[in-house]
Parts: structure tokens; C-alpha cells; sequence
């Protein structure tokens, strides 16, 4: 009878560790898919927040390059306008 007993606890057992095997691994799979396509889309995220943050500073650049342009123009007319007054009241 005893005999029997372990025949049967084998038999039944055995199928039954396969399966909770298998699920298992079918189960850890199907996670490390989700986390491949979630780091995925956390690359692509930060590679657009990276895209826009340059595209924003370099549009900042830009607009202190025009302003900064603005600004030497302006001198440079008081510059001449100095030039000219200063050299019109000498010759008089």
C-alpha cells in the first residue's frame, strides 16, 4: 500500500509541478516583455523631452544672438551719430 501511495503522489505530482513549471515561466516572460516595451517608451520620452529642451535653448540662443545683433546696431549708430556731430561742431 505504500508503494501505491508515492505511485500516485508521483504521478499526479509530477504533471502538476510541470504545469505550475511552465506557467511560471510563461508568467516571467510576459513580464520581461513589459518591461522591455516600458523602457522602451521611457527611452523614447526622454529622448523627446531631450529634443525639445535642446530645440528650446536653442531658440533662446537665437533670440539673444537677434537681441544682442539689435544692440551693437544701436550702439554703433550712436557711435556714428557721436562721430559726426563731434566732427561737424570741430569744423565749425
Amino acid at each position: 500500500m505504500d508503494i501505491y501511495f508515492w505511485a500516485i503522489a508521483i504521478g499526479l505530482g509530477l504533471p502538476l509541478w510541470w504545469f505550475a513549471f511552465y506557467a511560471t515561466k510563461r508568467m516571467r516572460i510576459g513580464k520581461n516583455l513589459e518591461r522591455e516595451a516600458q523602457a522602451k517608451r521611457n527611452l523614447e520620452r526622454y529622448a523627446m523631452e531631450q529634443a525639445a529642451k535642446a530645440q528650446a535653448e536653442k531658440q533662446a540662443a537665437g533670440e539673444q544672438a537677434e537681441e544682442d545683433q539689435k544692440f551693437v546696431a544701436k550702439e554703433s549708430v550712436k557711435a556714428v551719430v557721436n562721430v559726426e556731430t563731434t566732427g561737424k561742431q570741430g569744423q565749425d
